[in-house]
């Protein structure tokens, strides 16, 4: 049953007893007071569950906490269990180690009210590190008004896990958190772009980006290895299929630098012997070029079934290496 004007705020986390603790803080100083906490543990193995327990038992607004039923999936399967015990008309995803402004639901809720037609509020975001002070400066592109989330999401996520608030109605028509181990949430947010989705901003802070040396999932391992580059072609292969269900048409500045990422990514998996993947990567490459397909990557594609499409991207690999810089058609990421 949706709870009408309630904001459900899904929080996932694991061996975070203290920042799990300072997330559902910022959510229980919302001046807007409709509010449920919904914590769902992702297999922690310190004091975190008591932590979130004892703050369960202490407050006045409902703190519910759930055990991820199969640990390890990455955050998405964390948020979709989060997702599917929500009760309210509004979905607020927080990583246990972001912060809300004590604003945010208040601002963001109201500029909902205020477009009947638009399916997500988002304001502005900054990153913090602990012991520095605080940015007046938006980060990303979170202080640009955007009508839709494409064409912009094929360059880059350019905003923050906590910086949009959602209606309940559309993270229903999204359904389940796609089943990708890294760039789930910017697949989940090209999904609601496949929709034309409609955005409200609002001009001001709503939430706070950490950024820490503890565990993230973003921040440890190899980048080149075999599985985060099948994981990035998953999700790279997402981003153009649901910005092609959005009208956004090949050989768009957005698309030419969606392809010179698949031209990147094929060099990548060849290299790793993902033959099968290097190929789609490229293909998808040059039907995103549009009619006059990139040369350079038609050219790749013939020299790699002639020589072997990992030998090609072992030698593509270290000529990247010294070369360096990027295409003209690469865009500027958001946070760059």
């Amino acid at each position: 049953m949706i709870e009408h004007g309630l904001v459900s705020t899904i929080i996932p986390v694991k061996n975070r007893p203290v920042l799990v603790r300072e997330a559902i803080d910022s959510v229980l100083a919302q001046t807007y007071r409709n509010i449920e906490v919904i914590v769902v543990d992702d297999g922690s193995s310190d004091n975190t569950r008591d932590v979130v327990g004892s703050m369960a038992a202490q407050s006045l607004v409902p703190i519910r906490l759930f055990q991820q039923p199969d640990p390890g999936r990455g955050p998405g399967a964390v948020r979709e269990t989060g997702r599917l015990h929500a009760r309210g008309e509004f979905i607020q995803y927080l990583d246990s180690d972001d912060l809300l402004m004590p604003r945010k639901f208040e601002l963001q809720v109201a500029s909902l009210r205020d477009r009947p037609d638009a399916g997500i509020s988002y304001g502005w975001t900054r990153d913090f590190r602990d012991g520095e002070p605080r940015s007046n400066t938006p980060c990303r592109w979170t202080a640009r008004k955007f009508e839709e989330l494409f064409p912009a999401l094929l360059v880059d996520r350019w905003w923050c896990t906590a910086t949009p608030l959602y209606r309940r109605s559309l993270t229903d028509r999204i359904g389940p958190w796609p089943d990708v181990r890294w760039g789930q949430d910017w697949v989940y947010d090209a999904i609601a772009g496949s929709m034309r989705t409609k955005l409200a901003h609002v001009e001001d802070f709503v939430s706070e980006f950490r950024i820490h040396d503890g565990d993230r999932q973003t921040g440890k391992g190899d980048w080149n290895s075999p599985e985060r580059l099948l994981c990035y072609w998953q999700y790279q292969s997402a981003l153009y299929r649901y910005a092609r269900i959005a009208g956004v048409e090949p050989g768009s500045p957005e698309m030419l630098h969606s392809s010179r990422v698949d031209f990147s990514l094929a060099r990548l998996l060849g290299m790793v012997g993902a033959t099968d993947e290097a190929r789609a990567a490229i293909e998808q490459g040059i039907a995103a070029s549009g009619p006059a397909a990139s040369r350079d990557l038609v050219w790749y594609r013939r020299l790699a079934n002639v020589v072997g499409w990992q030998v090609l991207g072992r030698i593509s690999f270290e000529l990247d290496r010294f070369r360096g810089g990027a295409s003209a058609k690469t865009m500027k990421w958001s946070w760059s």
